[in-house]
């Protein structure tokens, strides 16, 4: 991507196809505004390449990055294959460097929360007339979900017992990469859009302490009822930060190094 010289850029799987639709004239990148950073293309997943599978066409242009987000998970997307759409490069460099220098785990399992970070930095058109393919074949039974899942966290150095902490780990990755230094958000966006991932991302793990109090180290259930308790949305991160010591000890003091990168922009 560094080797680009072109103001947009693509990424793309090595496991999927890219097709150009014939009869739909392309949008032209020229004309996208200011504060759109990229376009979704149509989005197919597949189990096998020679079968149709289901297709996803998806546009976030609301005004408010927090309402973006939260459209985007009102869409019901089951997979990310929007990782992959076009996205202009500097932001994507710049949130990329930031996760590739700084993040504490490098884990695969991550590209959720960059994804979503970088459709909520700006307004996502959507081109119909690319159709990406989007390989699900790991993903296409219970029994492999779970595999994948597991060498996810066996590949960023995690313990198996940590798979229970994902949308913990989803929040903090999110929370830190949309308060990075250089965000195309004003400050009171950043701030908007930290209490709606608190609202939806982090309360998506409070619900799952809640509902299984039993299956979680000491001390989470306590941390989580001060998460309920506390307004201010960086607060709350920092009790996050306590909770996801209790996954692998030393971790917190890799996401305060993290966050402090971020908003210190080194």
């Amino acid at each position: 991507m560094q080797a680009a010289d072109t103001p947009f850029i693509m990424l793309m799987g090595d496991d999927d196809l890219i097709v150009a639709k014939e009869g739909i004239d392309p949008l032209d990148l020229s004309d996208i505004p200011f504060d759109y950073v990229g376009v979704f293309p149509e989005i197919e997943t597949f189990l096998a390449p020679e079968q149709p599978g289901p297709m996803t066409i998806l546009s976030l242009e609301q005004d408010d990055a927090s309402d973006r987000m939260l459209a985007y998970f009102n869409s019901g997307a089951t997979h990310n294959g929007g990782f992959y759409s076009i996205f202009r490069r500097d932001v994507w460099l710049s949130t990329f460097d930031l996760f590739l220098r700084f993040h504490p785990t490098l884990a695969g399992f991550s590209d959720w929360a960059l994804a979503i970070s970088l459709f909520t930095a700006g307004k996502m058109a959507s081109d119909p007339s690319i159709h990406y393919r989007y390989n699900m074949a790991r993903w296409a039974t219970t029994e492999e979900i779970l595999s994948h899942r597991e060498q996810l966290f066996t590949q960023a150095g995690l313990p198996q017992s940590a798979m229970k902490y994902e949308r913990l780990f989803m929040f903090l990755d999110f929370f830190v990469l949309i308060n990075r230094v250089g965000s195309p958000l004003s400050i009171d966006e950043r701030q908007r859009l930290g209490k709606a991932a608190v609202y939806v991302m982090l309360g998506r793990f409070i619900n799952d302490v809640a509902n299984a109090p039993e299956r979680y180290e000491e001390g989470i259930g306590a941390l989580a009822e001060m998460v309920l308790d506390e307004t201010d949305s960086f607060t709350q991160f920092q009790l996050g930060l306590l909770m996801i010591e209790r996954a692998q000890p030393g971790l917190k003091d890799k996401y305060i190094a993290f966050i402090q990168a971020a908003l210190e922009g080194a």
